[in-house]
């Protein structure tokens, strides 16, 4: 089978990427650590059963571009048991790893406590991550879409445009079917 790649410019600071090749879709890479709410949390294990949607940031400013994928999915898909969103900030400084309590606990006090189980906020190298999931631009948000395995089968990064969105929203529809 061919081989293909594409990349749509939509926007100053916007790209949505699909990629489509005959070998099978990469697993999301292994992460685990604590959610908002205190419980463990192990990717993409905890995936598994689910159609997942991942969104990754390096930075605060990112949170803007977060909310313009995860407001259109939780009004799309927040009643459906089989669809889940989490939120991963991503912080690789040593001196933020030190300050990680104060850190969550800050994110606690102003993120909804129904989000909590899925905030789950990563302290290490986040190196690896930005090399193996393409992640080249700290100052934007990653959106990663896992099938019910763990298999990213669909990606995009930036603010979400009304095209992306319902992309997204069909991609999600034929993974649940």
């Amino acid at each position: 089978m061919q081989e293909f790649s594409a990349i749509f410019f939509t926007g100053s600071i916007h790209v949505t990427m699909m990629t489509a090749s005959g070998r099978p879709d990469p697993l999301f890479p292994f992460l685990s650590s604590r959610a908002l709410s205190g419980a463990k949390v192990t990717l993409p294990e905890d995936c598994r059963g689910f159609i997942t949607l991942i969104a990754i940031a390096f930075q605060r400013g990112a949170q803007g571009m977060i909310d313009s994928w995860y407001d259109p999915f939780s009004r799309e898909f927040a009643d459906n048991q089989n669809v889940r969103f989490y939120e991963i900030p991503m912080i690789g400084s040593a001196y933020w790893r030190l300050m990680s309590g104060w850190i969550d606990a800050g994110m606690r006090s102003g993120i909804p406590v129904i989000k909590h189980p899925f905030v789950v906020t990563y302290y290490g190298d986040v190196f690896p991550y930005r090399r193996d999931l393409d992640m080249d631009d700290p100052a934007l948000a990653y959106i990663f879409l896992l099938d019910g395995e763990g298999r990213i089968r669909w990606r995009a990064k930036g603010y979400a445009e009304e095209s992306d969105i319902i992309e997204m929203k069909g991609h999600i529809s034929r993974l649940l079917q």
